[in-house]
């Protein structure tokens, strides 16, 4: 099927099995024991969304990828980190230990 939405894809140790996430479809997941399965079941869960849609006439986002969002972050925090606006100090902690998300390559 081929779909352009991007599809996250991580094992749940709770529902032991693999979870696909499509967070561009709100509520768009599917799950399968291998990897393989979750992808091949997240592409026909997101056609079914898709139409399930197009039946009820509501909008249907264009895919964006992932590479659009990190594109937004790396825009927005190598232009100026206004670290204060999310209630914390500039440059303060490593990355990862931050309450919001940073790329790395600005750091």
């Amino acid at each position: 099927m081929g779909s352009r939405y991007e599809i996250i894809i991580f094992w749940s140790k709770e529902d032991k099995a693999f979870i696909a996430e499509v967070s561009e479809l709100p509520g768009c997941m599917a799950d399968g024991q291998t990897y393989q399965e979750a992808l091949s079941n997240a592409e026909q869960i997101i056609q079914e969304w898709i139409e399930t849609a197009e039946a009820l006439g509501r909008a249907i986002p264009e895919p964006r990828g992932r590479l659009a969002y990190a594109w937004k972050w790396v825009t927005f925090l190598c232009q100026g980190d206004d670290r204060d606006s999310l209630g914390e100090p500039a440059g303060t902690g490593p990355p990862w230990t931050r309450k919001s998300p940073v790329p790395a390559a600005c750091w």
